[in-house]
């Protein structure tokens, strides 16, 4: 049976009575024989992975499902099953946002399918209902996993950060030709994590298929955002079926690369026949059959656990898996994921023989393209057949002395395949560099207090040095103002000499640069200078792992309705709550984590990062998330995408705002709940702030190494390493919250109070002081109470006002800063360099130099 006519029937089963739901839904099969009266139960809406939930008193869900049911027919009229099926997959959450008023719209997203149980939701349940079916309907099924590598050191092999930008693209890619095999083989429903709905690349291939589909922007495919893994449901146990279907993947991607090689080759009119791309990507999965006709389903799992922690297990539900298979997900899933974590621990190694000057980039394989105008015996010696590529026009795509092997140049250039074979939006590709990052907050100055000076200054550039490469995209807020724009590194007034100039082999006039000059200085004058520093981030979801295994579920009270709940005898309750401390992982659980990390990704961190801030998203996948962010926007930004992810905020007018007092797990966005994570939940964040001129390499693993300590010092925190130019470095640590403060918050009203800039500051100096005078004390036992004395003595003598003023607005100015200080002390009181780390870098982002 076709996976869409299991979606038919699961559209006509929306609306449905509990008891259908029951053997369906561990939950309320648990309390099947109190389910025939729902009479005076309360409208709530229950967290799926949290104690959250929204008390609603205005709006009928009943009516809202069987007012969805009569939707759905109308949505396609394709001729073709398959079609149809994708088209209301695809767009009968973007119809029903439509077709209701602004009241009911709220609740669209979270409609849940259940009052007794009001936890699941109405595409979560779609999801089910067609990838598991009833248990009556119910046939031959394996969990699959599906994992693609290397991750970390692929990306970070990068020089530029297009470098690190393509790298991430290509794995998100390629993944999503592994998944796109299982859509067409058995639905877009059967993956149960990701969620698939409404991901760019998805909705990409659905176009070029003739789906067609509302509310999808091409744009948005720029991003990747499809994690390097999957878990999926298969109709199907036969394991030739299942090699089969792998082989197919594999042969798709490496068919993928070799046709991205060709393209490319073929574009820069290289001829080349080189195959050096023989270990790319490894692969991994594994599948167990789940659900199997006339056979002990046990069987298939048996050797993944010892018979007595199988039997504590099996024991909350021994009375329900026999006729509902389904409850067993979580055992199935767990073997799963120790079958993966055997086959990687048992990768396949092949050795790469090679002797020569090593890739510019990877350091591993041997350079085959080479641009090198001074000394070609650099290169030639080690690889007579090494392509010398100086001659011809690939500036963008190779530096002179540069030499990279076919696996980093098809990096490099594998905008060429995407602009030809996925969509123009590619055409000119240019992700910004870390000098555009970090001159952005100057652009936008400029172009309010010098926009003919820019402008002026921009076109002369690009006319005389007949350079048309350098001119770039700006960062993506900032985007409709700065036209036309030039890359950031030419706006900094040390690279603009007749030295460098050469280097970068630009061939212009010594007037020219001297005019050029004087044009710049003209900017200077209105709209000061560049920072030269920027910030990387790197986001990660704590103990993701643990999420997926159903680890952090809470018990079965907080998945009923609480008036249900009370109405059932006491005895029984107490045996639930006994029998289940925490909830059940079932697939939809899976399901609901997937939605709220997509909802994550795709509604609210680029909105965060590229919309309301100076900043660029490399990547945004799930619990992953990287970006470069201008110094500026550096404490808005982690403290926006650390709340995001737990639900603590809610959008209005396209701003987001954090809300610590929201716990229901849901996020209102512009007038419709989103599903979160929940309060529960929390992330990790590593944070680099380095010189634009450093070594990239040395940037990215020091954020992944960052990220690493964030997580080591207990999780839910913060690490930020400020890498200077002289070499010097700072790191420091925090918590997000302490006591009711924002560390975030608090760090950022202390730099502005600190930058002298203002009318009122209080100069950095006194950090320097403060730590001269407890140099010899930070290993002793400090009192607090002499500790804020001595700061508080510091900080008034770093007072400074350029106006005159009352004594009261200066007590209240130093009173509001001690006030802040102190909640990072209260913090730091043990660990003395942390708290001054915390407050050089504090600073630090007012200048940026």
């Amino acid at each position: 049976m076709s996976w869409y006519r299991d979606f038919f029937d699961a559209l006509e089963n929306i609306h449905s009575n509990n008891r259908f739901l029951a053997s369906f839904y561990l939950e309320l099969d648990l309390v099947s024989k109190f389910l025939d009266d729902e009479k005076g139960l309360s409208n709530e809406i229950r967290h799926p992975l949290s104690k959250g939930g929204i008390l609603v008193s205005d709006i009928d869900f009943e009516k809202m499902l069987e007012r969805i049911k009569n939707l759905y027919p109308n949505i396609s009229n394709s001729q073709s099953e398959e079609f149809r099926a994708l088209e209301i997959w695809r767009n009968l959450l973007d119809v029903a946002f439509e077709s209701f008023d602004d009241n009911e719209r709220k609740y669209v997203a979270i409609l849940p399918v259940s009052k007794v149980v009001p936890k699941y939701f109405l595409l979560e349940h779609i999801k089910m209902l067609t990838a598991i079916g009833n248990p009556s309907k119910q046939r031959e099924k394996s969990l699959f996993i599906f994992s693609i590598g290397p991750v970390q050191s692929f990306i970070t092999q990068a020089r530029k950060t297009q470098d690190l930008y393509l790298g991430s693209f290509m794995l998100s890619y390629f993944t999503f030709l592994a998944a796109r095999q299982i859509i067409e083989n058995y639905g877009p429903t059967s993956l149960i994590y990701p969620d698939l709905y409404g991901q760019p690349l998805v909705d990409w291939y659905l176009k070029n298929k003739g789906v067609n589909i509302k509310n999808s922007n091409n744009e948005d495919i720029l991003l990747p955002t499809i994690t390097n893994r999957f878990v999926a449901v298969l109709n199907t146990t036969n394991e030739t079926e299942i090699s089969g279907l792998v082989k197919n993947i594999e042969q798709s991607i490496k068919n993928e690369i070799e046709k991205a090689k060709n393209i490319i080759f073929k574009e820069l009119k290289i001829d080349a026949n080189i195959n050096q791309i023989v270990d790319f990507p490894q692969i991994y999965w594994a599948s167990i059959p789940w659900i199997r006709d006339d056979q002990d389903i046990l069987e298939n799992v048996s050797s993944f656990f010892s018979s007595e922690k199988l039997q504590t297990l099996l024991k909350p539900i021994e009375d329900i898996y026999k006729k509902n298979p389904a409850s067993l997900y979580h055992i199935f899933y767990t073997a799963l994921e120790k079958s993966i974590g055997a086959r990687k621990n048992l990768r396949d190694f092949i050795q790469i023989e090679e002797e020569g000057r090593k890739c510019s980039i990877c350091g591993e394989r041997n350079v085959v393209f080479f641009k090198e105008t001074k000394n070609k015996q650099r290169f030639t010696p080690y690889n007579k057949d090494a392509v010398d590529l100086t001659d011809k026009n690939v500036e963008k795509y190779i530096s002179d002395g540069e030499g990279l092997c076919v696996l980093c140049f098809l990096k490099r250039a594998f905008d060429i395949y995407l602009k030809k074979f996925v969509s123009d939006v590619f055409e000119g590709l240019s992700f910004p560099s870390t000098a555009e990052v970090a001159s952005a907050d100057f652009k936008e100055k400029a172009i309010r207090y010098a926009n003919e000076e820019f402008k002026e200054f921009v076109n002369k550039f690009i006319s005389d040095t007949k350079k048309y490469h350098l001119k770039t995209k700006p960062l993506p807020k900032i985007s409709d103002i700065v036209e036309p724009n030039l890359e950031g590194f030419w706006f900094y007034e040390e690279n603009l000499n007749e030295i460098t100039f050469k280097k970068e082999n630009i061939d212009t006039s010594p007037e020219n640069i001297k005019y050029i000059r004087l044009l710049y200085d003209r900017i200077k004058d209105k709209a000061g200078k560049p920072k030269p520093y920027y910030a990387v981030f790197h986001l990660d979801g704590d103990k993701m792992g643990d999420w997926l295994a159903g680890e952090h579920l809470q018990g079965i009270k907080y998945s009923c309705n609480s008036k249900f709940w009370e109405r059932l005898p006491e005895d029984f309750r107490k045996d639930l709550e006994k029998a289940f401390k925490k909830g059940v992982l079932t697939p939809i659980v899976h399901s609901s984590i997937s939605t709220a990390l997509r909802n994550y990704t795709l509604e609210f961190v680029r909105n965060i990062v590229e919309k309301e801030h100076l900043g660029k998203l490399v990547y945004a996948g799930a619990d992953d998330v990287f970006a470069f962010v201008n110094l500026s926007d550096i404490f808005d930004v982690m403290e926006k995408l650390r709340w995001a992810f737990s639900g603590h905020i809610y959008v209005k007018s396209g701003k987001t705002f954090v809300d610590l007092e929201n716990k229901s797990g849901f996020i209102l966005k512009d007038g419709v709940y989103y599903l979160s994570m929940g309060d529960e939940a929390s992330c990790s964040m590593g944070v680099v702030i380095a010189h634009y001129k450093e070594p990239l390499k040395i940037v990215l693993d020091k954020v992944f190494e960052m990220e690493k300590l964030a997580k080591k010092s207990g999780r839910n925190r913060f690490s930020i390493a400020l890498l200077k130019k002289s070499g010097e470095s700072e790191i420091a640590i925090s918590p997000w919250l302490t006591d009711n403060h924002l560390i975030t918050r608090t760090l950022k009203a202390l730099k502005d109070d600190m930058n002298s800039d203002n009318e009122r500051y209080i100069s950095d100096s006194f950090i320097q002081k403060f730590n001269e005078e407890f140099f010899l004390m930070k290993k002793e036992s400090l009192e607090q109470g002499i500790v804020e004395t001595e700061l508080e003595r510091l900080i008034r003598r770093a007072y400074n006002s350029k106006v005159k003023e009352e004594k009261q607005q200066k007590e209240e100015f130093i009173n509001k800063f001690l006030k802040n200080i102190n909640v990072i002390l209260d913090e730091n009181l043990g660990n003395i360099d942390n708290f001054i780390n915390l407050l050089k870098i504090a600073s630090f982002t007012n200048r940026g130099y």
